[in-house]
């Protein structure tokens, strides 16, 4: 597959092989204008999914199969825009064909990293925990 990101905020999904549109992503609300699409990973095993970084901080986790609705959407972490987001592989992910757990790392252009987990409840609920690796403006030493 093909992302490419709007500074629209859309996330249109192309074939590789054919170059055909499959689908696009747009998050609505009023957090959403104007909110360019920054960054954009793939995961490395599970390839129908995908981490998406925005302008004005949210972070969106993607099943690419099912573009309609963003699987979690974390809002509250980055105040600046997200520069870099990038799948981690855990172990556990090559021992199962499609676990509900994620990790993945993001950075706004402050610097700030955070460790995202992102991990399937009951009844298809996903919980997030997020972990602060590095924080400049609150520990600028």
């Amino acid at each position: 597959m093909i992302l490419v990101g709007t500074t629209a905020g859309i996330l249109y999904v192309y074939s590789k092989d054919a170059q055909s549109l499959l689908g696009t992503y747009k998050e609505d609300g009023k957090d959403f204008i104007d909110n360019s699409i920054t960054c954009i990973d793939i995961h490395q095993i599970r390839q129908k999914y995908a981490v998406v970084g925005f302008k004005k901080g949210q972070i969106a986790l993607l099943d690419l199969s099912k573009l309609k609705d963003n699987l979690k959407l974390i809002k509250d972490l980055h105040k600046k825009p997200v520069v870099s987001v990038k799948f981690c592989d855990w172990v556990k992910e090559r021992e199962s064909a499609d676990p509900k757990d994620w990790m993945f790392i993001s950075v706004d252009s402050d610097g700030k990293v955070v460790l995202h987990t992102v991990v399937n409840l009951k009844f298809g609920l996903l919980y997030a925990n997020d972990f602060i690796l590095n924080d400049p403006v609150k520990n600028p030493d």
